[in-house]
């Protein structure tokens, strides 16, 4: 029985240890990582949320051309430097809203996976691979209960959405759905 029980263990030890990311999982934005506290506060340091009424949980800023905004989100009962979602878009100027430009001088927003606005829907696929689902011009991918996942960031759902307008990456935002 101690025999059984051992291998057992180390059965889902070594299933649990040897997880991989999917292929499709990006894990930050501009030097932003989801749920890592320390490269959010690092970057962002004194800056209070600042999205305003419609994203009171979030960080909004625009990159120094200000064609390009990106918005960190974090969740009820985390702490502001928890980045759970991360949302980038193609942005027009608007008189009332005035974002602060990136503290980073980055000329696009960028994922860990190469991700940017602009790209072709060829380029999405080659670094993320197939869509999970396709809806006309938008394209998602999803996983729940993921070992590497919940291994190492201990939430069940990720996702990415990825919108295209004329064979170009217009917006797409991807992490953590909230529990």
């Amino acid at each position: 029985m101690k025999v059984w029980l051992t291998l057992i263990f180390f059965l889902f030890h070594s299933i649990a240890v040897s997880a991989e990311a999917p292929k499709y999982f990006d894990d930050s934005a501009s030097g932003i990582f989801l749920h890592n506290s320390e490269s959010a506060k690092s970057t962002l340091n004194d800056i209070a949320p600042n999205c305003g009424k419609y994203e009171l949980n979030g960080y909004c800023f625009l990159n120094p051309k200000r064609n390009q905004k990106i918005t960190f989100t974090f969740h009820e009962g985390s702490t502001k430097f928890d980045i759970s979602e991360i949302f980038i878009e193609e942005y027009k100027v608007d008189k009332k809203v005035n974002y602060p430009i990136f503290p980073i001088e980055l000329e696009a927003f960028i994922t860990s996976k190469g991700i940017q606005l602009g790209i072709s829907l060829k380029e999405l696929k080659l670094k993320l691979g197939e869509a999970h689902t396709k809806n006309v011009d938008d394209y998602s991918y999803r996983v729940e209960f993921n070992p590497y996942i919940l291994n190492n960031y201990n939430i069940p759902v990720y996702y990415g959405f990825y919108t295209f307008k004329e064979n170009k990456l217009i917006s797409f935002k991807y992490g953590f759905e909230y529990p």
